[in-house]
């Protein structure tokens, strides 16, 4: 059965096809946004857990560096003959003399001394067996157990009296007698044992300021966005870090139920305080028994994928809308294409003039003729014009790397020139003869880079730079020259050898500047190649740094530690194409070895192209 065009009833069909066909792709892409939006949170919870790990394990790092120190100085001080036998004469004998006095303050002076320089730490006490019931402190000197203000230090110290081992406490320091003012510090304990022998001869503790635990780890919360605590997982108790009030051994005791996880399947653990909800990443100290917590606000994990949520489902509302917009336009247009054409047939089947026809700006017609003339275009003169621009690009970029090792070798020879005239103070000789030696190498490397030059030339250039190096390191190092005469005149592009030596001495000999180099030239009989090569006896390259040296030749990738090598290897290619190699041999502790290998002639288009530049 026959469809008007022009009914109600076609019309609405039309619409609803072209609302499907535009809304199929706006379909996918709604789904596909969804998708990535889940994938997005999950990025993004992933991302800060690890975030929050990183700050964790970096406070840890600081935290376990004071108390690695302060782990250290009771060792050392704990083993110290002339501590343990200072002390325990003192403590056994009093202050007798004016000798004893001296003794007692040299002993006073090096426990200060470990203390002052070490703001966290508080200080360092040390007791012996003794009758007089003396102990000695970086802070009061000599002193009577029970006038010094904290008297209770060693309590617990029998129980470890056996252990050549450190323990740790925490414990509150009263600074003022019978006054109820106080504050907590961490004890490193150590048994002073004999000289020689393991007998005991007495305790030492180190003590640290919790206080300023508890600064550090404030002032890392606020930039983590968190809270830090540390406890000690012996006792079961909150050090320093955050303020849990009467929940302190709670909420210890269940961060701590955490650690029992392996690492591998370890993951922020939730913890509810009150009102607010927290994650929290953990940590265990694999040298002292602490534990290090970091407590962040959940709400920092949903606020970003919250965001990403709404503006996704804001930018699929769009789509839907802009779908549905498009899908309408396109149903119109092809209305009006359509009434035209039936009013043509209309008025050729009534014998009058045919109507003016408004093409669309997209009919097929004018779509065809731009797909015709945008093949021709690709297909043919397009690709002319690339061909033309990537052969000026290699030569724009040959001109550049060559023109780049003129200034990397400046400042390297400058600084040797200003290291010898500082010892010659003055005089001429060496000092002249190497601004000689530099003002024909500058002359050299900066004429017209696009002239070729000779083997012979890039010889002397390799030889004025070794020239300069020996009157600077003297006869410490040797440089065999085994030049080819016949390929003397032989052209090719310019800085090629004296890069190489440069690399040599600079990397082979490392700061000892000494060893063999060798710059040599021949013709390959079988491929009738030329062949340079530079090798030296230094310190060579492990496996590892010869493969990334190689990988970056292969890929012609920048190297601030190997300049000279990579640009050569990229210049080579970019004159001679696949017939130039660059080849790096070495071994470690036996040298290296780097072979060039060209064509005897410069391919004619590298010149024309360079002479013909400024036209483009």
């Amino acid at each position: 059965m026959a469809v008007d065009p022009r009914s109600e009833g076609y019309r609405r069909r039309l619409y609803r096809r072209y609302l499907w066909i535009a809304l199929i792709p706006f379909t996918f892409f709604v789904i596909l946004g969804g998708v990535s939006i889940l994938l997005s949170q999950n990025i993004v919870i992933r991302e800060l857990s690890s975030l929050k790990e990183r700050n964790l394990r970096q406070v840890a790092d600081n935290l376990e560096l004071w108390f690695g120190e302060a782990d250290s100085i009771a060792l050392s001080l704990s083993t110290d003959p002339e501590l343990s036998r200072g002390a325990e004469y003192l403590l056994k004998t009093g202050i007798p003399s004016h000798e004893d006095l001296k003794l007692s303050k040299s002993l006073q002076s090096l426990l200060a001394s470990a203390v002052n320089s070490r703001l966290y730490l508080h200080s360092v006490t040390v007791a012996t067996d003794n009758s007089l019931g003396l102990i000695l402190t970086s802070t009061e000197g000599l002193i009577r157990e029970d006038q010094y203000p904290d008297a209770d230090w060693t309590k617990g110290v029998k129980a470890h009296a056996a252990e050549i081992t450190p323990w740790t406490l925490v414990r509150s320091y009263h600074p003022l007698p019978n006054f109820p003012l106080s504050f907590p510090i961490l004890s490193f304990y150590r048994n002073i044992l004999g000289t020689g022998t393991l007998e005991k001869k007495g305790v030492l503790a180190v003590n640290v300021d919790i206080r300023k635990l508890d600064s550090l780890l404030e002032k890392e919360a606020e930039s983590a966005g968190g809270t830090y605590i540390l406890v000690d997982r012996t006792s079961g108790k909150p050090i320093a870090g955050a303020k849990l009030g009467d929940r302190a051994d709670e909420v210890a005791s269940y961060l701590l139920a955490g650690l029992a996880d392996p690492p591998a399947v370890r993951k922020l653990k939730p913890l509810s305080l009150g009102k607010e909800n927290y994650l929290v990443a953990s940590l265990a100290s694999e040298r002292f028994p602490f534990a290090y917590f970091l407590l962040s606000p959940s709400e920092e994990f949903r606020r970003i994928p919250r965001r990403v949520t709404w503006i996704g489902g804001l930018l699929a509302a769009l789509a839907l809308a802009v779908g549905g917009a498009l899908a309408v336009a396109l149903a119109r247009r092809n209305f009006r294409l359509l009434d035209g054409i039936l009013d043509m047939v209309d008025a050729a089947g009534r014998g009058v003039a045919l109507p003016a026809f408004h093409s669309s700006r997209n009919e097929a017609f004018d779509y065809v003729s731009l797909a015709v003339l945008k093949t021709f275009v690709e297909h043919d003169y397009y690709k002319i014009r690339l061909s033309e621009r990537e052969l000026r690009q290699r030569t724009l970029e040959l001109t550049a790397l060559q023109a780049q090792m003129n200034p990397h070798f400046l400042f390297n020879t400058m600084t040797t020139i200003a290291f010898k005239a500082m010892q010659l103070a003055g005089g001429r000789n060496d000092v002249s003869d190497m601004v000689k030696e530099l003002s024909e190498m500058l002359a050299y490397g900066l004429a017209d880079a696009k002239m070729p030059a000779t083997l012979s030339g890039e010889f002397a250039q390799a030889r004025r730079y070794i020239a300069i190096q020996r009157r600077r390191f003297g006869p410490s190092f040797r440089c065999v020259w085994k030049e080819d005469k016949a390929l003397s005149g032989l052209p090719c592009i310019k800085l090629i050898l004296q890069p190489l030596v440069e690399n040599a001495f600079e990397h082979g000999f490392g700061g000892e500047k000494k060893g063999r180099i060798q710059a040599s030239s021949r013709r390959d009989e079988k491929t009738g190649l030329v062949v340079l090569e530079v090798e030296d006896d230094g310190k060579g390259m492990s496996p590892e740094r010869l493969a990334e040296v190689r990988k970056l030749l292969a890929e012609g990738a920048e190297s601030a530690a190997h300049v000279g090598l990579v640009n050569t290897g990229r210049r080579l290619n970019l004159a001679y194409g696949e017939a130039a190699s660059c080849e790096v041999e070495s071994q470690t502790g036996e040298g290296t070895k780097i072979t060039l290998r060209f064509p005897d002639k410069i391919p004619e288009n590298l010149g024309a192209v360079s002479r013909d530049e400024g036209l483009g």
